[in-house]
Formats: structure tokens, C-alpha cells, sequence
């Protein structure tokens, strides 16, 4: 939510979506209490994804594609909590309470300033202790549904290198590390600049492009300019790290430093090396490495794979989304699919020895 970050997301996608901002003032003294962001996003998906009957009202982008426009309270780009942020004069209910009536503005102004039929308002996402001042959207016709779980791996401050993080480990777990780490021994990471970024975006986009195709929807698609807009913008706070094979750039990931946490966001990676390089999860440590290095208290994984990213120690927080059709119909159509809707299964593993448990 800081303005280097949203000036550099709205330069560089304001081909692709439409933002609007809500800011709330005091009347007393006239400062801000309250900033949301909301996004005006198209939702690509495959149709076979879908239960036919959402299907059926939506438009066809392409052979096996269809699409409809989202407004989002929220980000995104990322996961986790960022769709406002307020100041501590206000609660947390009426804060919900607010963004719930920009969101209805943003929605008027963004369908009369574009043209674009919005057919799903959407708040994501939020975590069980936030929910419980949210009800104020269920009121105002929101369905509450259930997605995957968001993974974070605290860091110890004892943990002064990746050597000591491992020292956490379980024999076991140190042993699979260990092999990752000899399988990614031919690989060289290193933190690109801006210029850097620009300079290899061809491969950038291809990289994720890999990625992004393995995915059954698409919400919000990030790119190499997209990317060294932000490290523009942010500076420090923006990482970008970038995998080689000898002279070839097989992988990426990005994050940020986010107060004392630090989020990942996107990865690239080329499949055809990930297996016999362990590419991925080679960038899954390095996550660790720089929540290290940098002196964080939080690394946040963001959503999926939460099985590896649990034998590095990552927990999982159950998260929810609120969303609403714009036709009342419709709405009832798709509370009644979503209500039915469950997310993905998947086990959890504790890596660290039993000390490290012990509250």
C-alpha cells in the first residue's frame, strides 16, 4: 500500500487494469485514517475449470478460455491483506464498513469512466483473525469462501546464516536440504538491477510464461517491465534474484521487504532443468537466505505447494475471500457453487527438531 509501490503497478498495467483509491479523512483534523486500493482486473480462465452453469455467463475470450471483469479490494499481484490499511482511530468494523462503501463508488466510477461491464466484486483475502470484523460484507450480500492456505515461515533470530537454519533441521530434513543443494550446485543465484532486469526481459517473460501456463486461471499478470518499474520504485525494498546455468537464465523469484517481513511473490522457472537442477526449490531456500540476511522476522510464502513449503518449516493460516455478482441472480447462482467449493488437500511437515515446537 505505499505509494512507490502502487505509482509503479499503475504505470506499468494501466493498459491491462483500472485503479481506483479511496482515501478517508478525519473531519476534525483532516488526516487520512483510511486508504484502499481497488483493481479493475479481467479473470481468465479455462472453461473447463468451472461449473458449466458460472460458464454460461461469461464472455469467451478464446478457445477454451472465457473471461469477466473483477473489481478487487485488494492485490492482485500479491497474496495476503492488502487491500487497506487505516490508522488505529478507527476499529477494524467500521473500517471494513468504509472500504464496502468505496467499493460500491469505485464500482459506479469504474463502469462509467472504462465502459467494462464489472460482473464479480471481490475482497481478498483475509486471515481468521481479521474475519471476525468483516460481517458487515456478509450483510451487504457478500459469500464468504474458502481458499488455499497461506504459508509463512517465522525466522528465529538465533538463525545467523543459512548454517544455523539448518542446524533447526531434523536429521532427516537436513538430508533432503543437502541434496537439493547438491543438485543446484551448478547453478549460480544472483540479485539483478533494474537495468539487468530490462536487459534480460525476453527470457523473464518466457520464464514465467512457463509458469503462468500451468495455472488454470489468470488474475493479474505480471512482466519484465513490470518488474524493473518496481525495482525503480522500491529501490532495496524490491529483490530479484536470477538463476543461471552457466551463461543461461533458468530461473527467478522476487520479493519484498515488507516492514520486518519478507513476502515472495512471483517465480519463473524452466521446467525442462527443474527436475535434474531442483530449481524451485533451490529458490525456496533462497527465500530463507535473504529473510536471514535481511533481518526479518516473517517470511511470507504466499499460497501453493504447501507441502514443500512446509518441510522448510512454513505453517499454514486458512484464508477466506468475499465476493458478490453484480446481477442478484447470478449472485445466488454463484453462492450456491461456491458454498460447495473446498480448498486443495495437502499435508504439512515440521522439519525442525521438537524444541523448536515447544511454546
Amino acid at each position: 500500500m505505499s505509494l512507490p509501490y502502487l505509482t509503479a503497478i499503475s504505470q506499468s498495467f494501466s493498459s491491462e487494469l483500472d485503479f481506483c483509491y479511496l482515501t478517508v479523512l478525519d473531519t476534525q483534523t483532516s488526516k487520512p485514517v483510511l486508504i484502499a486500493s481497488y483493481q479493475l482486473v479481467a479473470f481468465v480462465f479455462k472453461a473447463d475449470t468451472q461449473p458449466p452453469k458460472i460458464v454460461r455467463h461469461c464472455s469467451q475470450k478464446s478457445d477454451g478460455f472465457f473471461m469477466l471483469y473483477m473489481l478487487v479490494c485488494g492485490n492482485v499481484f500479491m497474496s495476503g491483506e492488502h487491500g487497506f490499511v487505516k490508522s488505529n482511530d478507527i476499529d477494524d468494523k467500521t473500517a471494513f464498513g468504509l472500504v464496502e462503501k468505496g467499493m460500491a463508488k469505485a464500482c459506479k466510477i469504474l463502469r462509467r469512466q472504462t465502459g467494462k461491464k464489472i460482473s464479480v466484486q471481490l475482497f481478498k483475502e483475509f486471515a481468521p483473525q481479521t474475519l471476525s470484523s468483516s460481517s458487515c460484507l456478509e450483510e451487504k450480500g457478500y459469500q464468504d469462501f474458502e481458499i488455499d492456505v497461506y504459508m509463512s515461515l517465522p525466522i528465529d533470530s538465533a538463525w545467523d546464516s543459512i548454517e544455523t537454519y539448518f542446524d533447526a533441521y531434523k536429521a532427516k530434513f537436513r538430508t533432503k536440504a543437502r541434496s537439493v543443494f547438491a543438485k543446484a550446485s551448478a547453478l549460480s543465484i544472483r540479485s539483478f538491477s533494474e537495468a539487468e532486469i530490462l536487459h534480460h526481459h525476453v527470457a523473464i517473460d518466457v520464464l514465467f510464461l512457463q509458469v503462468l501456463g500451468k495455472s488454470e486461471y489468470q488474475f493479474g499478470v505480471m512482466n519484465a517491465s513490470g518488474f524493473a518499474s518496481l525495482k525503480q520504485h522500491l529501490g532495496a525494498q524490491f529483490i530479484f534474484r536470477a538463476v543461471f546455468l552457466k551463461d543461461a537464465l533458468i530461473g527467478f523469484s522476487t520479493s519484498f521487504i515488507n516492514g520486518l517481513s519478507l513476502e515472495a511473490n512471483f517465480v519463473g522457472i524452466d521446467y525442462d532443468q527443474n527436475v535434474q537442477y531442483a530449481v524451485y526449490q533451490r529458490l525456496l531456500y533462497d527465500y530463507v537466505y535473504l529473510a536471514i540476511d535481511n533481518r526479518v522476522a516473517m517470511l511470507h510464502y504466499g499460497r501453493t505447494s504447501e507441502l514443500l513449503k512446509s518441510s522448510l518449516g512454513a505453517v499454514a493460516t486458512p484464508m477466506k475471500l468475499y465476493a458478490k455478482h453484480t446481477s442478484k441472480i447470478t449472485h445466488l447462482l454463484m453462492s450456491s457453487i461456491l458454498k460447495k467449493q473446498s480448498p486443495s488437500a495437502f499435508e504439512l511437515r515440521k522439519p525442525f527438531k521438537a524444541s523448536y515446537y515447544v511454546e
